[in-house]
């Protein structure tokens, strides 16, 4: 009988194979040692509290919060590494059998992938980023990452924009840059984050202006809001788009005139300033403005009353008529009689007109209030 040969392929092959599990190994450990370590709080790492900050237990979610708070900075870099944790390879892939896989083997998938735990992670993060405000500014670039996925969900991407804007100033590039993307989701989580900024998005002002003339009438609301958050800062630029239109001011650009002085009396003076801009396209944009600017001060009554003497009868006829708006809503207006009176001998026929048309509505009496219901 013939002596079977040895396998000589069969020794190094088991050798290479050796070589590979310590190498593994080594890798392993120094990994584990060089990868940086979560700080203590109450003898748990932060990484744990960090996901308990979205969980249904309200005291639990507060104890979390508390823990980032007392640890500031220091919990930073573990906030980072949260915020950018990816997901896992086979999610995608996952994802696209579930239509197809029966409910017993989609649950042991799901514990085997567990497709969505990093998105959680990352919406636990964000937050956490949000709580520490400034104190996080080296988040910054981990969050701007965050809001350019075009992965991630709607609830991730709100949380990271809401945490850029809680930053400072140090978050608003990356917010406006969202706002130039092509992507209106982007740009209306963009819009929303910047109004919650208010003043410290100034330099986003410019952009802001420009975005009144999107075709979404809800991204130009947001727009609008977003300057009235930003205040008189935003005043210049609403000026400037307002020279390059050609004809009547729209009124879209009229409202967010009328936000922004409606934001505080420092940006209603700023408001009121513009009725004495040298251009008489601004100034009839801003007596309209100022027209539909709550609450209705008597400053802003008299700056629309020295308008109607203005020496550009088309900034005369818009303070004119703008008086007769007012006229319905408060009775400051007819502290305009005298002027409207002297209106009816300008030379234009149709401020004549429409200054007899705003007296005779002063005259009339108000409208008696209904009596009101007995108990």
């Amino acid at each position: 009988m013939q002596a079977t040969r040895p396998r000589t392929w069969l020794i190094p092959l088991l050798s290479a194979g050796a070589l590979a599990g310590l190498l593994t190994l080594g890798a392993w450990g120094i990994i584990r040692h060089t990868r940086p370590r979560d700080p203590m709080y109450q003898g748990r790492p932060l990484r744990t509290w960090v996901l308990e900050l979205r969980l249904g237990d309200l005291s639990r979610r507060r104890q979390a919060e508390q823990a980032i708070r007392s640890l500031g900075p220091a919990a930073v870099p573990t906030l980072i590494r949260s915020v950018s944790r990816n997901d896992p390879l086979l999610k995608r892939g996952l994802l696209a059998l579930r239509p197809s896989l029966p409910q017993a083997t989609w649950r042991w998938l799901c514990g085997l992938v567990a497709p969505y735990d990093a998105s959680y992670e990352r919406m636990c993060g964000a937050q956490g980023v949000d709580l520490l405000g400034p104190q996080a500014e080296a988040a910054v670039p981990a969050l701007a990452w965050l809001l350019r996925q075009p992965r991630v969900g709607t609830a991730e991407t709100w949380l990271a924009a809401g945490a850029l804007a809680d930053i400072g100033p140090a978050g608003i590039p990356p917010l406006i840059a969202a706002l130039r993307d092509g992507n209106l989701d982007t740009q209306r989580v963009a819009c929303a984050a910047l109004a919650q900024a208010g003043s410290r998005a100034a330099p986003a002002a410019g952009l802001l202006v420009a975005t009144l003339d999107a075709p979404d009438t809800g991204l130009q609301a947001q727009a609008s809001t977003a300057l009235g958050r930003i205040g008189a800062p935003a005043l210049p630029a609403l000026f400037d788009r307002i020279l390059t239109v050609p004809g009547p001011t729209p009124l879209r650009l009229i409202q967010a005139l009328a936000n922004v002085g409606a934001s505080s009396h420092e940006a209603l003076q700023a408001l009121l300033a513009g009725l004495r801009h040298p251009k008489d396209q601004v100034r009839v944009a801003a007596v309209r403005a100022v027209a539909l600017t709550p609450p209705l001060v008597l400053p802003s009554v008299r700056a629309v009353i020295q308008a109607t003497a203005d020496p550009d009868p088309a900034v005369r006829r818009a303070a004119v008529e703008a008086l007769g708006d007012m006229a319905g809503r408060t009775p400051l207006a007819t502290n305009a009689v005298p002027a409207l009176r002297t209106r009816l001998q300008d030379p234009e026929s149709a401020i004549r007109q429409a200054a007899a048309t705003v007296l005779a509505k002063l005259a009339r009496p108000p409208a008696p209030r209904p009596p009101a219901p007995t108990p």
